[in-house]
């Protein structure tokens, strides 16, 4: 949280409400595993991504005196840049494929190349390993912490083509 602290909030707010109340989530706080605690025990999960990719809030939970918001570090982020609608930094829970985290970022644009998506990781020995994923056959490729995951735009430029001109200044291409 940026202001952690005791707060006092209305009786009834719930863990987004108080979230909001105290200025909201560092950049370093996970977004995906909110937990609320009530006597020392975790009574309730909350993942922002649900609320802020798809509007549902069924898991925020009515706060009672004495409750704790404990909001833990990120663990796990991937990169998703290019021909996607929200290029951005994204934090993953371990079990997502190139699938979900394509739809993290909003889907694909409708100029993006699927049949080579570009996935950057380091391998064992800290050196950047690059591989070329094609989306119809590796929807299903899971994703590890740290990948780089980038669509490409389709090109605008017409390539294998050949002009014919004359002396009117008219063309073909072929």
């Amino acid at each position: 949280m940026r202001k952690q602290g005791a707060y006092t909030v209305s009786a009834l707010s719930t863990t987004i409400n108080a979230l909001l109340s105290c200025g909201g989530i560092k950049e370093s706080g996970s977004l995906r595993n909110i937990q609320l605690k009530r006597a020392g025990k975790t009574i309730a999960t909350l993942d922002l991504y649900d609320l802020l990719m798809k509007g549902d809030t069924s898991a925020d939970q009515p706060l009672q005196p004495g409750d704790v918001i404990f909001v833990p570090v990120i663990e796990k982020q991937i990169t998703m840049s290019g021909a996607v609608h929200r290029p951005a930094k994204y934090e993953i829970m371990g079990n997502e494929t190139l699938k979900s985290v394509i739809d993290l970022a909003g889907g694909a644009r409708d100029r993006s190349v699927l049949d080579i998506i570009r996935l950057e990781r380091m391998d064992l020995n800290f050196r950047l390993a690059v591989k070329n994923l094609n989306f119809s056959e590796d929807a299903s490729f899971t994703v590890k912490e740290g990948d780089q995951i980038s669509l490409g735009f389709a090109g605008n430029a017409i390539r294998n083509s050949v002009s014919i001109t004359w002396g009117c200044g008219k063309y073909w291409r072929l």
